[in-house]
């Protein structure tokens, strides 16, 4: 079970990667930091499935549940949405091969979180400046490629940790031995291997680095890392084209945490209302009926086909909403901790096709027809401290300099998607580096997010 320090903070901070890629493949296109922050497993793309697992797999870790009520559990979620083809085949992620895999490989990552604390402490570094490789310990089936390092001293400096530190490998059962000075002398010592010849040996492309689940690789200082952190390796990471498009659920849903006030809730429902009015008679104009609306797809066309424009709010509608955007509330404490972000305050306005007012029109007409539904909706979200917690990261350029010096610049987008699993809302808010702004809220089905938040 998890012990208090870097092993327990190691499980409690990672944010929830969903993909579609296989591990040969998160372990090329995903850089080894984010790799160490964050829970994954390959080809779960669905973020429902990631979130349980993930939560279940917790608990198990915490001493909470059982291993085998752990499994169990997480069978049930995967033949209840359909998820488990009934064999024993590791590409299924319903099957007890995988689920062990899954539970007993994030179990060994853990522990080695915890090891590799204690031994690249100043006291343990200064007693034991090595390490004896002991291979496939307590395996019934050793390895070749791992029994060829077996009784291997190395230096705790040595690069090659980097790739061999156990568990380097799927079901790896290795364990490193400190060893001393003394001790060491006795025997032959591994020459290091230079930091750009290390190589990944694991057939499966699994790789995982303990190191990584520190702020700083300085040996005399080890300081586990944040949440805060692991966004901010992934921005850079996306700005920099070395990641591509991610979600990342930074965290869970919860039950129990006070609200958040929502201080100007008033002024987005006397806008609503005010919009109200001149809202339901665009839409009657198409013939739709108000409070009864299809999908926005079908509102939408009923607008071309009526020879209105469904996506441009009308100005009889927008006008009515205050000029100038205005503060809605403050991003929650445990959002803005989440998202790596301080609580910035939330802005809505008019906005343009690609946020607030102007970009809810296009998909969610029912909530002008409807202001009671809109403002629920964000009391349900944006003024909820027990949503998931989700940020989507994009690549972009931006133009900057002065009108002689113009130039595009890459950044990287930041959306906070706060979703309440209990009643289905959500809303989604934009950090562009200088403003947090609402982008737009409406409810959504159990998938919602199984698309959009997944690295592909």
């Amino acid at each position: 079970m998890l012990h208090q320090g870097a092993q327990r903070n190691f499980i409690e901070t990672r944010v929830n990667l969903p993909t579609a890629k296989s591990s040969r493949e998160i372990a090329r296109d995903v850089p080894p930091g984010i790799r160490a922050g964050s829970f994954f497993s390959s080809r779960i793309s669905q973020a429902h499935v990631a979130d349980y697992y993930r939560s279940t797999l917790d608990d198990y870790l915490k001493g909470g549940i059982s291993r085998d009520e752990c499994r169990n559990r997480m069978r049930r979620f995967a033949r209840q949405h359909g998820l488990d083809d009934g064999s024993n085949a590791l590409t299924n992620i319903g099957s007890t091969s995988r689920l062990n895999l899954i539970i007993d490989q994030n179990a060994k990552m853990a522990k080695a979180v915890g090891t590799y604390e204690r031994m690249y402490s100043p006291g343990h570094l200064e007693a034991f400046p090595y390490v004896i490789y002991r291979a496939s310990v307590r395996s019934k089936k050793p390895r070749a490629s791992h029994q060829k390092y077996d009784g291997m001293i190395i230096r705790k400096d040595d690069p090659w940790l980097r790739t061999h530190t156990p568990p380097w490998e799927f079901n790896c059962t290795c364990e490193l031995e400190e060893c001393s000075e003394k001790r060491a002398g006795k025997g032959k010592v591994k020459t290091p291997t230079p930091s750009d010849q290390v190589k990944l040996e694991s057939r499966s492309g699994f790789a995982f680095d303990p190191a990584q689940a520190f702020e700083t690789h300085d040996l005399s200082s080890l300081h586990p890392v944040s949440r805060a952190s692991i966004v901010r390796q992934a921005e850079e990471a996306v700005r920099n084209q070395e990641l591509g498009s991610v979600g990342l659920i930074a965290a869970p849903p919860l039950q129990g945490t006070a609200p958040s006030p929502l201080p100007e809730l008033g002024a987005v429902k006397d806008g609503f209302d005010a919009m109200k009015e001149s809202a339901r008679k665009e839409i009657e104009k198409v013939g739709l009926d108000p409070d009864r609306l299809p999908d926005y797809k079908e509102v939408n066309r009923a607008f071309e086909q009526a020879g209105r424009q469904g996506k441009n709010v009308p100005g009889s509608v927008i006008d009515k909403f205050p000029k100038e955007p205005f503060e809605v509330a403050k991003l929650n404490p445990r959002a803005a901790e989440a998202a790596g972000l301080p609580e910035l305050p939330v802005k809505l306005g008019r906005g343009n096709p690609h946020y607030g007012i102007e970009h809810l029109w296009r998909n969610h007409k029912e909530l002008f027809a409807d202001p009671d539904a809109a403002i629920r909706l964000l009391k349900e979200t944006l003024g909820n401290q027990n949503c998931r917690v989700v940020v989507s990261l994009k690549r972009a350029m931006v133009t900057e300099g002065t009108h002689r010096e113009m130039r595009k610049v890459p950044i990287c987008l930041k959306r906070i998607v706060l979703h309440n699993p209990q009643t289905q809302a959500y809303c989604v808010l934009v950090w562009d580096g200088k403003e947090l702004k609402l982008v737009s809220w409406n409810n959504a089905g159990d998938d919602y997010g199984d698309s959009e938040w997944t690295l592909k």
